[in-house]
C-alpha cells in the first residue's frame, strides 16, 4: 500500500535512532583520533630525513590540501595591457 497523506508512519526505524554502521563509524573514528593518533605520532617521531619529510607532508595535506594548478586560458587574442599604478602611503 503507497503512502497516504495524512497517515500516521507505522513501523519502520524510530526518529533519532543511530543505525548500527553509524556506530562502527564512530568507533573507528574514535581510534583514529586517540590511539591511532598517538601510535603515528610516536612513529614519525622517530624518522628522520627525507623519509620524515615524506610522511609529514602526505599528513600535511589532510589539513591543508594542494591548490590545484590552472592554467589562465584567456579567449581573448587581442592586445593587452597591464597598468601598474605607484602609489605613496599618506604618512
Amino acid at each position: 500500500m503507497p503512502f497516504q497523506k495524512g497517515r500516521e508512519k507505522t513501523g519502520g526505524i524510530k526518529k533519532g535512532t543511530k543505525r548500527v554502521k553509524t556506530d562502527q563509524w564512530s568507533c573507528l573514528g574514535d581510534f583514529l583520533c586517540t590511539y591511532g593518533a598517538n601510535k603515528y605520532l610516536s612513529i614519525l617521531q622517530e624518522l628522520e630525513g627525507e623519509e620524515y619529510m615524506r610522511r609529514y607532508e602526505s599528513t600535511l595535506e589532510y589539513f591543508k590540501p594542494k591548490l590545484a594548478r590552472t592554467e589562465n586560458k584567456n579567449e581573448n587574442t587581442g592586445e593587452q595591457t597591464i597598468n601598474i599604478v605607484h602609489y605613496n602611503k599618506p604618512t
